[in-house]
């Protein structure tokens, strides 16, 4: 949308996977960030609010493996109930250890996806199985063992991520210190919901990031 408006002849057509907002995206053109990143100017508050709709939507299906009946008891006495004892000492899943960081990461990723396609994996149904899944393991007193401190990562082919700070970094404003980054996490959590400091935390690569937009676009 910026290429086009910005070079408005140069292509006939353009197909656009997401809508972002300019003024969240450029801070109201303001290049001081404060509190506040591309991410969470633009996703938090919808993050929050498709978690939101998942608990409330399984929590009145039949259907829903994580559901307690009702929305407020699906919400309530399972998801929060769940997220504290992850927080507590990692669950067992699938022969793996799965933290409360790392619960969070699945399902935010998760959200993404409502009804599969065709070799997707995660899904709202997914989601569900496997919440459900960690909170039968989570009522037995099982022994389970830290997670791993080193894991061996598989070189990147496609680098993927940096091409979308070298975007984003270069134009949208983030704050340049590191340390700022705990404190957003947590106003952001109390503000927004559990999933909000993996919104805040994606765009702390932009505080050291030494490229800078030129002449950057602001709407």
């Amino acid at each position: 949308a910026t290429y086009m408006n910005m070079f408005p002849y140069h292509a006939h057509r353009i197909i656009l996977d997401s809508n972002v907002l300019p003024t969240a995206w450029t801070n109201n053109g303001n290049s001081h960030a404060g509190f506040t990143s591309t991410g969470l100017r633009i996703g938090a508050q919808g993050a929050q609010a498709t978690l939101q709709q998942f608990l409330k939507l399984c929590g009145e299906s039949p259907n829903c493996s994580f559901s307690a009946g009702s929305p407020q008891q699906t919400k309530q006495k399972k998801f929060h109930a769940l997220l504290e004892r992850v927080q507590d000492r990692p669950i067992p899943l699938n022969d793996t250890q799965v933290t409360y960081a790392q619960l969070l990461s699945k399902i935010f990723q998760s959200l993404y996806v409502v009804h599969p396609r065709a070799g997707q994996k995660v899904s709202w149904s997914s989601l569900a199985g496997m919440l459900q899944e960690l909170w039968k393991t989570s009522t037995t007193n099982l022994k389970v063992q830290p997670p791993p401190l080193h894991q061996q990562r598989q070189q990147k082919v496609f680098y993927r991520e940096e091409q979308r700070y070298a975007v984003q970094c270069g134009e949208s404003p983030n704050p340049r210190n590191p340390a700022a980054f705990t404190a957003m996490g947590l106003l952001a959590s109390a503000a927004y919901g559990p999933l909000a400091p993996i919104i805040a935390w994606a765009d702390e690569p932009c505080a050291s990031w030494q490229a800078r937009a030129s002449h950057s676009h602001d709407g």
